[in-house]
């Protein structure tokens, strides 16, 4: 169905009634809320033009000879319409129109000097297009273990997310989603559990966050130390004690 009216007050209304259901323990009108998901739908479609646009000039720098990533991999992807309820619903102070990844394309690199070289012409090239500053999540991982850097940038009036990351960094983020969806598959799934939002329980949060320390001390050639490897043992034991993992055979 394709929505006329998108205007960014239109557009927030929608967002603000599929966010605000849940805390009004409100059965929602059929009509209404199928409008809202269709406005969302349409408005989700409107970055697809700007996104292609932002990788096809991600694909040129990575092209270019004065870098000499052929071995890097774009991929490009639109929020899914679950998961931007979700983020409203977890952030009520933003609204719809505002939102800053509907539309992404993530890099994936096979070095962290690569990350570091597309980085540099990124912040060269696109400084006028940020809509906000850098986010290093390399330096300074969020708290379950993230790591990557993020930039912003406008096309044709939309906000387009671009994600860097490494192998390693990538293969931590797959093992995450994978957890995440293999909890939500359980016949009974507990909703305070959304691991690509950070929530879950301590013993999960402390295993990812151990794991990404270590492929990060890994990738980037730094020491490996005594208490960092304990430190995983221990998270380890932790998540396959509480049923989250099975135990490796012959352990």
């Amino acid at each position: 169905m394709t929505v006329t009216n998108l205007s960014n007050n239109h557009v927030t209304k929608c967002g603000k009634l599929l966010r605000d259901f849940p805390q009004q323990h409100l059965a929602p009108d059929a009509a209404e809320w199928r409008h809202a998901i269709d406005v969302i739908t349409e408005f989700r479609s409107l970055h697809a033009a700007p996104m292609s646009s932002v990788r096809n000039g991600l694909g040129a720098m990575l092209r270019s000879k004065s870098l000499d990533l052929g071995a890097a991999a774009i991929s490009q992807r639109h929020k899914r319409v679950e998961r931007i309820v979700r983020k409203l619903q977890r952030m009520p102070q933003t609204s719809l129109h505002r939102l800053e990844d509907i539309g992404g394309c993530r890099v994936l690199l096979q070095r962290p000097e690569d990350l570091d070289a597309l980085r540099t012409r990124i912040e060269s090239r696109w400084t006028a297009d940020f809509t906000r500053e850098p986010r290093d999540y390399v330096e300074n991982p969020k708290d379950i273990g993230y790591r990557a850097v993020h930039f912003v940038v406008k096309r044709h009036g939309r906000a387009i997310e671009i994600q860097l990351r490494t192998v390693g960094q990538q293969q931590w983020a797959d093992e995450l989603e994978r957890l995440d969806g293999r909890l939500a598959s359980r016949p009974i799934p507990d909703p305070s559990i959304s691991l690509k939002d950070g929530l879950g329980p301590e013993s999960i949060r402390e295993y990812f966050a151990a794991a990404g320390a270590f492929i990060y001390h890994t990738e980037y050639g730094l020491d490996i130390t005594a208490d960092l490897l304990e430190r995983l043992r221990l998270a380890q034991d932790a998540v396959v004690d509480a049923g989250y993992y099975a135990r490796p055979k012959g352990t």
